[in-house]
C-alpha cells in the first residue's frame, strides 16, 4: 500500500506522479490520500467537526512544470492598468501558493522575449497573461508574435483580453491596435460595448465550480478543434485551443469580472492542468460527523487528479489533488 504525505496550512510541495499535495485554511479539516494498487484511493479526513466534503476525479491532465506570471511597467499600457495587473497576478500566485503549487513566478518583457526564443524553455512550461496587448519586444511586427512560437515549441499560453496579437504594447506608450494581427479574427468576440451573457455550463465548469459567465472577448463556442471548459452560448467565457505543439487558454470575460470563487476555480484549473483532453472520471460527495471519517473513490487511474474540497465556499476550506 502506497501512504500519500498531507501538506497543510500553506504549505507548498513539488506535485509529481505518486505524489499527493493538499491544503487547508480551516484549522480543523485536514486531507490524506492512501492507494491500494488496485485502482481505490481512500481519502481520509481529519477534524473534530462535521464536515462536508465534496470530489472530482479527473483524467487527461496535463499540469505545467513551471508557470510565468508577466507583469512590466514599462508596457502596462491603457489596457489593463499595472496596478490592476499586479494586484491579480499576485492574487493568482498567492492562491496557487495556498493549493500547493509553488512553481509559479513574475516575469518582465525582457525574460518574456528569451522564454520565446528559446525552444527548450517551452515544453511543459506556460505563460499567463492579463494585459490584453504583447510588449513590442516580443512582436516587433505584424509577421512575427514570439508567443506563437512559444505554443508551437510545446508551450501553454494563459490569455486574457481581446484577440491575442491584435494589440502590441509600445514602451512607456498606449497600445496600439495590429490590423489583422489577431489569432482567431472574426471568431473572437471583441466586444465591450455590449457584455456578452453566457449561461451553458460545460462538464468542467460544473465540475470545478467555475462560473464566468460573461464572453466580452470570448471564443466562438463551436470554433474547431476548441474544448469549452467554461460557460457558454454562441461564445464561450473560457476555451482551450492547441496550437502547435501547445495549446492556449482564452478567457473570454475579463479577470475583473470574476468574483473570488470563480477566480480560485479558475486558478484551480490551471493547477490541476486541466485542458482539451480532461474528463471529468466520477465526482461524489461525503458527510463527515463529528471526529475523523474516511470515503473510497474507485477507478483511480495513474496520472489522474483528484481534486476535493471541504465546505462552501470551497476555497475557505481546502483541496486535495493527486497525481
Amino acid at each position: 500500500m502506497k501512504a500519500i504525505a498531507v501538506i497543510l496550512a500553506v504549505s507548498c510541495a513539488l506535485m509529481a506522479a505518486g505524489a499527493a499535495v493538499a491544503y487547508c485554511y480551516h484549522p480543523d479539516t485536514g486531507f490524506s490520500v492512501t492507494e491500494d494498487g488496485s485502482g481505490n484511493a481512500t481519502v481520509s479526513v481529519s477534524g473534530s467537526l462535521p464536515a462536508d466534503v465534496n470530489y472530482r476525479l479527473l483524467s487527461g491532465t496535463d499540469i505545467p512544470e513551471r508557470i510565468y506570471l508577466y507583469l512590466d511597467s514599462d508596457y502596462s499600457g491603457g489596457m489593463v492598468s499595472y496596478r490592476d495587473q499586479d494586484r491579480m497576478l499576485s492574487s493568482i500566485r498567492d492562491m496557487m501558493r495556498e493549493c500547493g503549487y509553488c512553481n509559479a513566478e513574475f516575469i518582465d518583457s525582457a525574460r518574456l522575449a528569451q522564454l520565446c526564443s528559446t525552444p527548450s524553455e517551452a515544453p511543459k512550461r506556460a505563460i499567463m497573461m492579463i494585459s490584453g496587448a504583447v510588449p513590442e519586444n516580443v512582436y516587433p511586427d505584424d509577421s512575427n508574435n514570439g508567443l506563437e512560437t512559444w505554443m508551437a515549441n510545446g508551450g501553454t499560453l494563459y490569455w486574457a483580453g481581446p484577440d491575442m496579437g491584435l494589440y502590441r504594447a509600445d514602451a512607456h506608450r498606449d497600445n496600439v491596435k495590429v490590423e489583422g494581427g489577431g489569432r482567431f479574427g472574426d471568431n473572437i468576440n471583441n466586444s465591450t460595448e455590449k457584455p456578452c451573457l453566457v449561461g451553458k455550463s460545460s462538464d468542467i465548469s460544473r465540475a470545478m465550480g467555475f462560473a464566468g459567465g460573461h464572453a466580452e472577448f470570448g471564443l466562438k463556442a463551436d470554433y474547431p478543434g476548441s474544448a469549452v471548459i467554461g460557460l457558454y452560448d454562441e461564445y464561450s467565457s473560457l476555451s482551450v485551443v492547441p496550437a502547435g505543439a501547445g495549446r492556449i487558454f482564452v478567457l473570454g470575460c475579463p479577470m475583473s469580472s470574476l468574483d473570488v470563487e470563480s477566480l480560485y476555480s479558475y486558478v484551480d484549473m490551471v493547477v490541476c492542468g486541466i485542458n482539451e483532453d480532461t474528463v471529468v472520471k466520477d465526482t461524489g460527495s461525503y458527510h463527515k460527523g463529528y471526529g475523523s471519517g474516511s470515503f473510497m473513490v474507485s477507478g483511480v487511474s495513474v496520472g489522474d487528479v483528484l481534486y476535493v474540497t471541504s465546505g462552501k465556499p470551497a476555497s475557505v476550506n481546502g483541496r486535495a489533488f493527486l497525481l
